[in-house]
């Protein structure tokens, strides 16, 4: 297949000639502290493979808020769901800071 026809929408069809099966959303990636524009391609590039992100909260609760509202953002342009979680949340719910970390944590606080 040349560039061109990849280009032009033909790899899918070129797959399912091949006997490839469709791909279902299935994977949940973790963003451990990219950059948006980096986030933002890597979704442009895989997003239809999501089922949802995890953004690490390690992370987002040191980085500059307008970086992070700006993944979230991202993540729900390509109609996926942002969850966050592990350690640092677990201890913050356990210390009770729950209500705080929830106005502002991605869209779906989890300790998935």
């Amino acid at each position: 297949m040349t560039p061109e026809a990849a280009a032009n929408g033909r790899t899918s069809a070129y797959l399912k000639k091949l006997g490839v099966a469709e791909r279902v959303p299935l994977t949940m990636p973790l963003d451990p502290g990219y950059d948006p524009a980096t986030l933002e391609g890597h979704l442009g590039q895989s997003g239809h493979l999501m089922a949802r992100l995890k953004i690490s909260m390690a992370c987002w609760i040191i980085a500059q808020e307008a970086s992070t509202r700006r993944k979230v953002a991202a993540v729900h342009d390509h109609g996926l769901e942002a969850i966050t979680g592990g350690g640092p949340l677990e201890i913050a719910t356990a210390q009770g800071y729950w209500s705080l970390i929830s106005t502002f944590a991605p869209s779906t606080a989890s300790t998935a």
